[in-house]
């Protein structure tokens, strides 16, 4: 037993012996020019949105305005021979450096009876690009005097090509931001899912024709029969 013993480490002192000794490698210098080249790119094509259909926008939004809207109307917003909503609505064309066309942003309050205020905040958003079709809306915030979007629902596609967002505020508190909108402006912020992000601007004070309209139209929604669900 202690001879096969003495012969086995014999042969295996042998072929370590005989096998070729690697020395470890060093790790390979990485140069620093290559690594910020690296970092750069993956910045540059980190996602930036998320499209309907699930696939992601690798740019980075390319901020555009502000853009100061071309016209503010009120809106009567009709449902069952009733005023189910006031809303005021600015326009925007766009300029030709972005594929986008035009911007349609409505601010309302409308009737909500799944809430205990009665009422909802609304702002809906529209944008148009130059082959005449709706573009998806990926993100957008409002923000007045006395308002932003930080209670807001996240953005919702309409089948009409509207994305809205909502709030749900009292009476008091809605009329509030409507008055700024119509009285000190609003900036309105919209990223699109092809990564352009929009700057829009409502100056204030708006038109006394669309501030008396919406007037007329809030006396008549916030009657106090009518938030109870009267007709």
């Amino acid at each position: 037993m202690k001879r096969a013993s003495a012969l086995q480490s014999i042969a295996t002192s042998a072929v370590d012996a005989a096998s070729p000794q690697i020395a470890p490698r060093a790790a390979p210098r990485r140069s620093p020019t290559i690594g910020l080249a690296i970092v750069a790119a993956a910045a540059a094509f980190a996602p930036s949105a998320w499209a309907a259909d699930g696939s992601m926008a690798f740019s980075t939004p390319t901020e555009i305005g502000p853009i100061v809207s071309t016209t503010v109307t009120s809106i009567a917003m009709m449902q069952d021979q009733q005023i189910s909503g006031c809303a005021v609505q600015a326009a925007f064309e766009l300029p030709q450096t972005v594929p986008q066309r035009t911007a349609d942003i409505r601010f309302a309050l409308v009737r909500d009876a799944r809430q205990p205020t009665g009422t909802s905040f609304v702002m809906s958003a529209k944008i148009i690009d130059r082959a005449n079709q709706p573009v998806a809306v990926s993100a957008m915030s409002l923000a007045t005097a006395a308002a932003n979007t930080s209670r807001f629902s996240q953005p919702v596609a309409r089948d009409d090509g509207r994305t809205d967002i909502s709030g749900v505020f009292d009476a008091l508190e809605g009329g509030t931001v409507m008055r700024d909108i119509m009285l000190s402006g609003a900036d309105v912020s919209i990223t699109t899912v092809s990564a352009t992000a929009l700057r829009l601007k409502i100056v204030g004070p708006v038109s006394s024709s669309t501030r008396s309209g919406y007037l007329q139209c809030a006396g008549d929604l916030f009657r106090p029969e009518r938030l109870k669900g009267a007709p």
